[in-house]
């Protein structure tokens, strides 16, 4: 019987999806509160730990997108040289 071995590219790729539900739910979380609990995230502190924390989830995605194209890289988007977003890239 042949083993069957799970693409480097698919095992990256089921990462970067879990890491982006995580961050969805993390974000989407603040809508949920009542009035005194988001009293109570941001007297604690709590607030600018999920920012943080959503700050390494996002670098950690990044991460794993170069990984992931080095491996799929004619599954990079394109990017549009018109678009205002690679224009600001080119003047800095």
């Amino acid at each position: 019987m042949k083993k069957s071995v799970i693409p480097k590219w698919l095992t990256l790729q089921s990462e970067i999806d879990c890491l982006y539900w995580m961050l969805g739910e993390m974000l989407t979380r603040e809508k949920k509160l009542t009035p005194i609990e988001t009293i109570i995230d941001k007297s604690t502190g709590y607030d600018k730990e999920k920012m943080k924390n959503a700050k390494q989830i996002i670098a950690q995605i990044e991460k794993l997108k170069k990984e992931f194209y080095k491996l799929r890289p004619e599954l990079k988007p394109k990017v549009n040289k018109d678009s205002k977003v690679a224009q600001e890239k080119q003047e800095k």
